[in-house]
């Protein structure tokens, strides 16, 4: 008995010590370090444009995913050291297309009484035409441009007949302080339900005709430079500190360290 304890207890001091992420995401995708250049035209211009991006099929919604209508979507992420693409395909039916209909994503962090302390959104449309958006109050969206920043988004799309498609392009960090701020490694949206208080990130079309939104909340962590194939586009790719390389692998020998040394004081404590 003593020696099950003994295990228990080492189990439970491992899991304490060993940095433990959120729950796993039922939309997280990984971003591909970009390889192939994108032309952003709504469309897969070449044949391998995004042969190079991880991918993810998720299921679009009114009421945040939650009720119908229902659309199939399927989106491919990639980054280079500036900037974040995505390519966004949603299977419609072609009797309620419309022109005007846009694919944005949103990214917002609430506080623990739900108040939002930080937004950003991204809209395109099939045209070209692109919005760049802050300061959320819970129904309506103001202009960077209004804020003293700029639209750094670009992005267009257009309908097939059975599919949207939309490409989309944001710097990872515009440095205008409203935007967001990606950084390599990590991840973003942790939110499955719009009354969570994890943040929120989250891609949708809002449909003009029908005036409505269909959505769904997803994860994305940003890729950090391939150093097996780096071909820097959009961008100069900088050298990372080689203390960022270190401190994960001194982390890890420290919380193994302890590890080792407290079920050694265990182990001399049940004998």
């Amino acid at each position: 008995m003593k020696s099950i304890r003994g295990l228990t207890l080492v189990f439970v001091l491992s899991f304490l010590l060993v940095p433990n992420a959120h729950a796993a995401h039922e939309n997280a995708v990984d971003s591909a370090w970009l390889v192939t250049p994108v032309a952003v035209d709504g469309d897969i211009t070449y044949s391998n444009e995004w042969s190079d991006a991880n991918s993810i099929d998720i299921v679009l919604g009114t009421n945040y995913g939650r009720s119908p209508p229902f659309l199939e979507t399927k989106i491919w992420v990639k980054n280079d050291a500036t900037h974040i693409y995505f390519l966004i395909c949603v299977k419609y039916e072609y009797l309620n297309y419309d022109l005007r209909d846009k694919a944005y994503i949103y990214y917002v962090i609430p506080d623990e009484s739900r108040n939002i302390i930080f937004s950003d959104k991204t809209v395109t449309g099939q045209l070209g035409d692109t919005y760049d958006l802050f300061n959320y109050d819970g129904a309506t969206w103001q202009h960077d441009l209004d804020g003293g920043g700029a639209n750094d988004v670009e992005g267009m799309g257009h309908f097939d007949g059975i599919f949207y498609w939309f490409e989309i392009k944001k710097p990872l960090n515009s440095q205008d302080g409203i935007d967001w701020a990606l950084g390599y490694g990590d991840t973003y949206g942790y939110a499955d339900s719009p009354i969570d208080i994890d943040e929120h990130l989250c891609l949708g079309l809002h449909d003009k005709s029908e005036d409505y939104d269909v959505q769904a909340f997803i994860q994305i962590t940003i890729s950090p430079p391939d150093v097996k194939n780096i071909i820097p586009v959009g961008g100069t790719v900088e050298a990372i500190p080689e203390m960022e390389i270190i401190k994960p692998i001194i982390l890890r020998v420290l919380v193994c360290s302890a590890i080792i040394i407290l079920a050694t004081l265990l182990a001399r404590y049940i004998r």
